[in-house]
């Protein structure tokens, strides 16, 4: 909760939960998010792609 980072969610408040619990589930959604869109990424404006360069 004191790292810094940022995320922002919207709720309905239906459910009573733990904000540290829902920011760390919110910062792994985003994690794997990043890492699909590395990951499924093509080559773009002469900039090479992870499957460019990976051996």
């Amino acid at each position: 909760m004191y790292d810094g980072d940022t995320l922002f969610c919207a709720a309905t408040g239906e459910v009573d939960a733990d904000v540290n619990i829902l920011g760390v589930l919110g910062a792994e959604a985003v994690e794997k998010a990043v890492h699909r869109a590395v990951y499924k990424a093509s080559s773009a404006g002469g900039l090479p792609a992870i499957h460019d360069i990976q051996q």
